[in-house]
């Protein structure tokens, strides 16, 4: 069954959530490019065509399926490898060097004015899912300086850089509900710092009542290595933290306490 993927960009509040028919069609092209890169990278040569499986009306949404063009089968799927690319790159995986430039390039035009010419995009398949915005242009920066400068290690990294596992306390604020990744802030309860978040769609009905709410939120962290707190938590799961302690059940525990020491000082004695 041919691999299929879809780019979805959704508009600014400032142009009442439309999206600008320029800034989809740069978006839609460097997507393709993306593509057709991959293809290249992952082939030797284009082995595919892409052609829209779905063009949504009223929405800067498009799916496209790999179509084969030659008679000689493809090594391997050019969306399988455009997945696997942008993920390497979203979660600063090692190895990003084996991508050709071009293609890396195609990720920073794709996420280049998130927040100024539109409000962000995504990134989807069966299998995956990726949020377009300020953080992968970051994370896309940072992959061309270690394509370019293979050998060079970063000076400012001092402490640990990576993802990793992990549960942080706070109050949860949502920022932008729009699309299959919701934007929000953790504000963490000591210090009061903020980690921003990405909370998927199908998890949103067990998180609307913890925002504004005093929160433990699990899921994947990424470090940059310049700052102690993750950069971004991708969230799995999340549940509210009681404000004052609950000692209703303990009530009576001890009452015979007192009663219980005098047995055990006669139980001695004897």
């Amino acid at each position: 069954m041919a691999r299929q993927i879809s780019l979805t960009i959704h508009g600014l509040d400032a142009d009442n959530k439309l999206v600008r028919a320029e800034v989809f069609a740069q978006k839609l092209s460097a997507f393709l490019r993306g593509l057709k890169f991959s293809d290249q990278f992952a082939n030797g040569t284009r082995h595919h065509e892409f052609v829209i499986e779905d063009l949504q009306k009223h929405s800067a949404f498009v799916c496209v399926r790999e179509k084969q063009r030659t008679t000689t089968p493809p090594i391997h799927s050019s969306i399988a490898t455009y997945e696997n690319a942008v993920r390497a790159i979203y979660d600063g995986q090692s190895g990003l060097t084996r991508y050709p430039p071009k293609l890396v390039k195609t990720f920073t035009e794709l996420s280049r004015g998130s927040s100024e010419t539109f409000q962000h995009g995504e990134i989807a398949s069966d299998s995956n899912i990726l949020r377009i915005d300020d953080y992968l242009l970051r994370q896309t920066t940072r992959a061309l300086q270690t394509i370019a400068h293979p050998d060079t290690k970063p000076s400012n990294v001092l402490l640990f850089r990576g993802i990793a596992n992990g549960t942080f306390d706070g109050t949860l604020r949502v920022m932008d509900s729009r699309g299959n990744l919701l934007r929000a802030t953790l504000v963490t309860t000591a210090g009061e710092k903020e980690i921003d978040c990405v909370v998927k769609k199908d998890l949103v009905r067990n998180f609307a009542d913890a925002f504004d709410q005093r929160v433990r939120l699990e899921g994947t962290a990424h470090y940059d290595g310049e700052h102690a707190l993750p950069i971004r938590v991708d969230a799995r799961a999340v549940r509210r933290v009681k404000r004052d302690a609950d000692l209703s059940r303990w009530r009576g525990a001890f009452r015979d306490s007192g009663a219980l020491r005098q047995d055990w000082d006669d139980e001695w004695q004897r």
